[in-house]
């Protein structure tokens, strides 16, 4: 949490008076992360229809859930009580017993990829492990952890969750993608957190004409592709130069052509 303010339940406190830990084991977090800039939270109803799916497949009571109106209120009256220009904003709900306990929006710490990194793309490792409900969005402090370290130690930018059978998922806080002549590989969406990024890209791509597939990418075959890239709402579209000990280029067309039209959707 960053910034002076956040909000606590639709009214807003003091970051430096946080008065309890609303988080314990016997509670279950659904939360979603935007960015605000240009005064506006981007793809913001995709995140919170995003955020009802998390709700409904955990079988949680959604009936003291903000609704989206509500939500984008507490936005506004967070962004006016702060100064930043660009940023991340993350909401949580927690649960009790299936029940909504409290909620939070509040800034959280932004890792913008700065323009080198999209011009000569990011080092990516590998993390062997999964999640455990992948098509919802609910916080793992055990998984991130792990993924943090193995970032840290490694100096990396990011690192791809392999599963048991040597497949290729998702990355730690992103998607991924890898190309082929003029096709898309991207993991079925029923491995992944279906991000938001990931299916405007998807979107993008088909109305490209290009070929989009949901497959299985095996840890052992990445070394046939052209390039990989991330997506997510902070990276966007980020190049790969570099997974393990496989590089790949940076300069690929259809990569280009596909940050240019997201950003165009955007602005």
């Amino acid at each position: 949490m960053i910034g002076t303010k956040y909000i606590l339940d639709g009214k807003l406190k003091d970051v430096n008076n946080q008065s309890r830990n609303i988080e314990d084991k016997n509670s279950t977090v659904v939360y979603e992360v935007f960015t605000w800039e240009n005064n506006k939270a981007i793809f913001f109803d995709e995140h919170f229809n995003r955020m009802l799916k998390s709700i409904e497949y955990k079988k949680l009571n959604a009936e003291n859930v903000p609704t989206k109106n509500k939500l984008e209120d507490d936005i506004q009256k967070l962004a006016d009580s702060n100064s930043f220009q660009k940023i991340n904003i993350r909401i949580d709900l927690v649960f009790v017993e299936s029940k909504l306990n409290t909620y939070l929006v509040y800034f959280t710490k932004s890792i913008f990829p700065t323009l080198e990194q999209y011009t000569r793309g990011v080092e990516v490792g590998l993390c062997f492990g999964e999640r455990k409900d992948p098509n919802s969005k609910i916080a793992n402090s055990d998984i991130r952890k792990v993924a943090n370290k193995s970032i840290s130690d490694n100096k990396l930018f990011e690192v791809l969750l392999v599963n048991s059978q040597n497949f290729i998922t998702e990355g730690s806080r992103s998607n991924v993608f890898f190309v082929k002549e003029k096709t898309l590989y991207t993991p079925a969406s029923d491995k992944v957190l279906p991000g938001i990024t990931r299916q405007k890209v998807i979107d993008i791509a088909l109305e490209r004409n290009l070929n989009v597939k949901e497959v299985d990418i095996c840890l052992d075959e990445i070394s046939d592709f052209d390039c990989a890239f991330l997506t997510s709402t902070s990276m966007i579209v980020l190049p790969i130069s570099k997974i393990g000990d496989v590089k790949f280029s940076t300069e690929n067309a259809i990569l280009k052509e596909l940050y240019s039209e997201f950003i165009d959707k955007i602005n």
